[in-house]
């Protein structure tokens, strides 16, 4: 029996989504045509839903993205604006005269998973013509995460663009060009540069000397290079050099091998308060009573749910 996806239309809500293809360990059928099918793909959803993208990394065998939900319906123009952007004039529109029918497209526009569940259908339906294959792709639903605001974000964004460094595929997640940051750093165009600079900023906005998208990516940058060079071992003052040495635009190298299960397996992930008060809102005092949290990292992040599964 499926659980209820964990979520909370009556607030803003950030999520990390993930999910693989079905398959034995080590299948990995997305070459460079399949990744790049689907990032762009992502990018081709954000014309028809109000789900705010920040970041999405497109793997061999599974994809990653952190996104952000509004409490807000999008209102009638905004519908109609963002259907025609979508489909353009080849399809007939429906009766914007219908309140219900607006409704629902409203409704639809803001939700999460709708906008996988057409991400997930018009991949596979491109992926089975090109392989003249049938059936299901993907292994299961996707997984969602919930995550608080700021640190929580900063800190999931910052995991997930450097899975092709911890995959062995390059060393510098800037030469990963299926992957938003690469996408950046190869093209001088963030695919999703609002809401990066609004929801990934929003961490470290009293540290900015501008409020601007290009201090964001600095303060990014340098926190890439920090964190590899603290898992590489190094002394604090290489720390330092190397997360200074990035903000001003010189490459960073590293082998990051390790992996935190709770970005993927993790229910809700946030300050232990967040928690708390999501998980009343969701769960109800009482459950929530019962819940184990788990402390994650020097983050100060917590999650709750017993993590069982290997991340992906």
């Amino acid at each position: 029996m499926r659980t209820a996806r964990i979520r909370n239309d009556r607030e803003q809500c950030f999520f990390h989504v993930v999910n693989r293809v079905s398959g034995m360990p080590g299948y990995l059928p997305f070459g460079e045509v399949e990744k790049e099918k689907l990032f762009t793909l992502f990018e081709k959803l954000q014309r028809f839903y109000t789900v705010e993208l920040m970041s999405v990394v497109v793997m061999s065998n599974h994809f990653h993205a952190v996104c952000c939900t509004s409490p807000e319906l999008p209102d009638t123009e905004t519908v109609k604006a963002n259907y025609r952007a979508f489909h353009g004039s080849k399809r007939a529109e429906p009766d914007w005269e219908n309140p219900e029918i607006v409704r629902q497209y409203a409704e639809r526009m803001r939700d999460v998973s709708s906008m996988m569940k057409d991400a997930q259908e018009l991949f596979t339906n491109w992926f089975n013509r090109r392989w003249k294959r049938r059936g299901r792709l993907w292994a299961d639903r996707f997984k969602s995460v919930v995550l608080e605001g700021n640190n929580a974000v900063w800190e999931c964004v910052k995991y997930i663009e450097m899975n092709p460094v911890r995959a062995g595929l390059v060393e510098d997640p800037a030469d990963y060009r299926f992957c938003s940051w690469g996408r950046y750093a190869g093209g001088g165009k963030h695919p999703f540069r609002e809401a990066f600079q609004a929801h990934v900023g929003r961490a470290v906005a009293d540290r900015l000397p501008e409020q601007s998208f290009r201090a964001v990516a600095d303060q990014f940058l340098g926190e890439l290079a920090r964190v590899a060079a603290a898992e590489r071992g190094e002394t604090a003052e290489d720390i330092s050099q190397a997360k200074e040495q990035a903000k001003r635009g010189v490459p960073f190298r590293t082998t990051i091998t390790r992996r935190m299960r709770y970005w993927s397996d993790g229910a809700i992930i946030g300050s232990r308060a967040f928690v708390e008060r999501f998980g009343q809102e969701v769960f109800g005092q009482e459950r929530m009573r019962k819940k184990r949290f788990e402390r994650h990292d020097a983050s100060g992040l917590v999650s709750f749910r017993q993590l069982r599964r290997a991340d992906l």
